[in-house]
């Protein structure tokens, strides 16, 4: 972290630096100060046209997008759900060329909709990862809970064999 820290001293506007900072603080428990690091880079993200995301060859909107995702999932981890739906909206609204290559906000954002027992809300969020990878496990087994929850158990139960089916498709792949 010494590291880090020198590193946005150094260039408090580098979006990139700080992104690394608040998601080393996330694994390191420290919450709140994870937040702090990402709202600072995504402020400078917002002002600053070139940062280090330029510089490495990583694209600032996608780094932009990362940092929302990492936001949100630990306002998740907190039990913060309005807030971290309003991240996970915040990265989806910000570019959606984004959406074929990660799913976790969809999903993070369905988990939190299912927190807030808001279920159809969080089909949504389930369909929308579908709609990408229709063989996403995760997305089934959230969509099938979610369908459990409404009461809905034969879309439950079929959402969960899909589930199940694509997980183990995945598992002989790996094998």
């Amino acid at each position: 972290m010494q590291a880090l820290d020198k590193a946005t001293e150094l260039d408090p506007n580098s979006s990139l630096a700080w992104y690394v900072k608040g998601y080393g603080l996330a694994q390191l428990g420290k919450h709140n100060e994870s937040i702090q690091a990402y709202d600072k880079a995504i402020k400078a993200q917002d002002t600053v046209k070139q940062d280090w995301g330029e510089f490495f060859l990583i694209d600032s909107r996608f780094l932009y997008a990362v940092t929302w995702n990492e936001k949100g999932d630990v306002l998740n981890y907190q039990g913060k759900y309005d807030e971290a739906i309003k991240a996970y909206e915040k990265l989806s609204l910000r570019d959606s060329r984004f959406d074929e290559y990660f799913d976790d906000p969809y999903i993070s954002k369905g988990v939190a909709l299912e927190k807030l027992g808001r279920y159809n809300e969080s089909i949504q969020a389930y369909n929308k990862v579908i709609e990408i990878y229709p063989q996403d496990a995760e997305a089934w087994a959230g969509k099938g809970l979610a369908f459990n929850a409404l009461g809905r158990t034969t879309e439950a139960n079929e959402a969960i064999d899909k589930a199940a089916n694509f997980a183990h498709g995945r598992q002989e792949l790996n094998d």
